[in-house]
Parts: structure tokens; C-alpha cells; sequence
């Protein structure tokens, strides 16, 4: 999880990651709703929370297979949001 959250951070379509204790990373995006439509078609469980912080989601993460699926799209997600 904090290693998901690490490089989840330096990605250029992330502004902020939150600490996490728990089995899910809380994140800024510089476009949100671009950001839930890409891990939607890329069958990654979200959670818009914009109604409570501007442009943040949550992403759940899981087993290892699933946090490098996750780190791997977020890396593709950065080229795709300018």
C-alpha cells in the first residue's frame, strides 16, 4: 500500500495522495472525471469523492498483481491528462 501510494504520487496527473491506513488511496487528480472514465474502461474499482474534496478519488487496491496494475495505469493515466 505505501509503496502504491508513493509512486502513485510522482505521477504528473496526480496533484495529492492521502496516507492511508486502510485497503483503498485517496488522491487528487488534475481532472477527475477524465480520471474515472479511464480506470473504469480499464476495470479498476473507483469512487468519485468530489462532492467532499474538488477533484479527488478513491482507487481500492488489492493483491500485489492488482497494486502493479494500478501503478502501471496511473503511470498511462499521466500521459493521457495534460
Amino acid at each position: 500500500r505505501d509503496q502504491s501510494a508513493e509512486t502513485v504520487g510522482t505521477s504528473r496527473s496526480v496533484t495529492k495522495v492521502f496516507k492511508s491506513h486502510t485497503n483503498f488511496i485517496m488522491m487528487v487528480l488534475k481532472d477527475s472525471q477524465q480520471g474515472m472514465a479511464f480506470f473504469k474502461k480499464h476495470k479498476i474499482l473507483v469512487l468519485d469523492c468530489s462532492s467532499s474534496l474538488p477533484n479527488s478519488i478513491r482507487v481500492s487496491i488489492g493483491n500485489e498483481q492488482q497494486n502493479k496494475k494500478l501503478i502501471a495505469k496511473i503511470e498511462e493515466l499521466g500521459f493521457e491528462i495534460k
